[in-house]
C-alpha cells in the first residue's frame, strides 16, 4: 500500500521519499518466493494499481510506474487504503496474509485504529515504512520534464516542510503484530522485512 501524496516528493529522503520507497518495495518483490503481491496506491482515495499475483516482474513494472501524479485528490487518506487492502485479503484462504504499509504518516483521515484492529481480528498482520526525517524536507513542484522549478510554499509565501509521523505508522504496526522500519537514507532499510 503505497502513499503517492505529493508530500512523498519531498528530498529529506534521496532522492526523494517515493524513489526509496520504490527501490525498496523493488528489493522485496525480488525476496517473494511463490507468494502473491498487489499494490494500492492513495493519497486522498485509495485505488487498486494491481490486483494480487505472483507475476513478480509485473509487480515491478507496476510499481516503476508509480508516482505522486497518479491521484489527483490529495491528501493522505490511510484509512481508505488500509480498508481496500484489508479487502483484498479478507477472503484469501492462505495462512498468512501481510499488508506493508508504506507512507510518511502525515494528513491521516478517519479513523486508523479501529481498522487496524479489525485487521488483527481477522489474522492480518501490518508492516509499516516510514519514508521520511522527522526533521523533514519541502516538497518540490516538478515541470513536465521532472525538473524542480520550486518548492510548494503556503498562503504566506512561507516553504511547506513535511515530516514523517512516527506515531501513527508505529501504533499501525504495533497493533497488528506488524514491524515498524523507519526508511531515511540508510541502504538496505527492509533487512528486517526480508
Amino acid at each position: 500500500v503505497m502513499d503517492v501524496s505529493t508530500s512523498m516528493d519531498a528530498v529529506d529522503v534521496k532522492p526523494s521519499r517515493l524513489e526509496k520507497a520504490k527501490y525498496e518495495l523493488s528489493r522485496l518483490i525480488n525476496s517473494l518466493k511463490g507468494d502473491r503481491i498487489g499494490l494500492i496506491v492513495f493519497a486522498g482515495t485509495a485505488h487498486l494499481h494491481l490486483p494480487l499475483t505472483t507475476d513478480y516482474a509485473a509487480a515491478r513494472l507496476f510499481l516503476q510506474t508509480i508516482n505522486t501524479d497518479l491521484i489527483s485528490v490529495q491528501g493522505t487518506d490511510l484509512s481508505a487504503a488500509l480498508k481496500l487492502a484489508i479487502n483484498q485479503v479478507a477472503d484469501d484462504s492462505e495462512q498468512y496474509k501481510v499488508i506493508v504499509l508504506v507512507s510518511d504518516g502525515e494528513d491521516h483521515l478517519g479513523n486508523i485504529t479501529d481498522l487496524t484492529l479489525e485487521a488483527k481480528d481477522m489474522d492480518i498482520m501490518i508492516h509499516t515504512l516510514g519514508i521520511g526525517t522527522p526533521s523533514g524536507g519541502p516538497i518540490p513542484i516538478l515541470d513536465n520534464n521532472g525538473q524542480r522549478v520550486e518548492f510548494k510554499k503556503d498562503r504566506s509565501g512561507n516553504i511547506v516542510t513535511t515530516k514523517l509521523n512516527d506515531f501513527v505508522l508505529n501504533e499501525i504496526a504495533y497493533v497488528s503484530g506488524g514491524k515498524y522500519i523507519r526508511v531515511e537514507n540508510q541502504p538496505n532499510a527492509i533487512i528486517p522485512l526480508l
